[in-house]
């Protein structure tokens, strides 16, 4: 999902998809419009993928704590 203008409004339906698919081993998210707050609920939607072993976030508007809170 690099470079598809990912805004917050679509992360919801997508987090909710997430949740839902529990064998993911890579995430390529990079080059959206990801914001702090959406990250929040990328991290719970990921929590249930525990195979994950690669995530690309770059290029999107994240902080720190809920960078860790993801990790």
């Amino acid at each position: 999902m690099v470079k598809n203008q990912l805004t917050d409004a679509a992360i919801a339906p997508l987090a909710q998809s997430l949740m839902r698919t529990k064998d993911l081993k890579s995430v390529y998210m990079s080059h959206n419009k990801i914001s702090n707050e959406a990250l929040v609920m990328l991290a719970d939607a990921l929590a249930v993928n525990e195979g994950i072993e690669e995530i690309s976030l770059t290029h999107n508007d994240l902080s720190l704590p809920n960078g860790v809170r993801l990790i």
